[in-house]
C-alpha cells in the first residue's frame, strides 16, 4: 500500500516512527514532509510570515500535494483538536481525487464522517487494522 501520512506538522517525530513501521511492513510511505529539512519543512505561525514566504510556502504546498496523488490512501492522524487547517486541505484534496482514506483518532470535520472514510479510534487499532490488512494480502 502506498500511503500519504496527515498530521499536525507538530507530530512529525511520531509521524517518522509510523513511517518507519509501516516501511518495515513493505508499506511505501509518500510523505516527504515527515523527513523534510530546511525551508520547505517548516511551517508559518502567522500570515505575516507566510506572506514573506510565499514562494517557500507554495512550493511545499505543492510538494505535499504531489505526495497525495503518488498515494493511494490518505492516512489522517487526528488529535481532537479543531485547529490549523494544513492537514485538512490535504484530508480535501485526496477526497476529491477518489483516494481511499483513513482516519486515525477522533473525528475533527464533518468530511471525516463520510460513508467511504474508514475510521480507527486509536493507534492500537491502527495496528491491528495494519495487520488484519496484511493478512488479507497474504491469503
Amino acid at each position: 500500500m502506498k500511503v500519504y501520512l496527515c498530521a499536525p506538522y507538530a507530530r512529525r517525530p511520531e509521524m517518522q516512527g509510523v513511517s518507519e513501521i509501516m516501511e518495515a511492513q513493505g508499506h511505501i510511505v509518500t510523505s516527504r514532509w515527515v523527513y523534510s529539512k530546511g525551508p520547505i519543512g517548516t511551517f508559518a505561525d502567522t500570515a505575516a510570515e507566510y506572506a514573506s514566504n510565499t514562494d517557500t510556502c507554495g512550493r511545499g504546498a505543492l510538494r505535499d500535494f504531489e505526495d497525495i496523488r503518488e498515494a493511494d490512501t490518505l492516512i489522517a492522524f487526528t488529535d481532537g483538536e479543531l485547529a490549523r487547517g494544513g492537514r485538512h486541505v490535504e484530508f480535501g484534496y485526496a477526497a476529491a481525487l477518489g483516494k481511499h482514506l483513513i482516519v486515525v483518532g477522533p473525528r475533527e470535520t464533518l468530511f471525516h464522517c463520510l460513508p467511504f472514510v474508514e475510521w480507527l479510534e486509536d493507534w492500537p487499532r491502527f495496528v491491528t487494522y495494519l495487520v488484519e490488512q496484511a493478512e488479507l494480502i497474504r491469503s
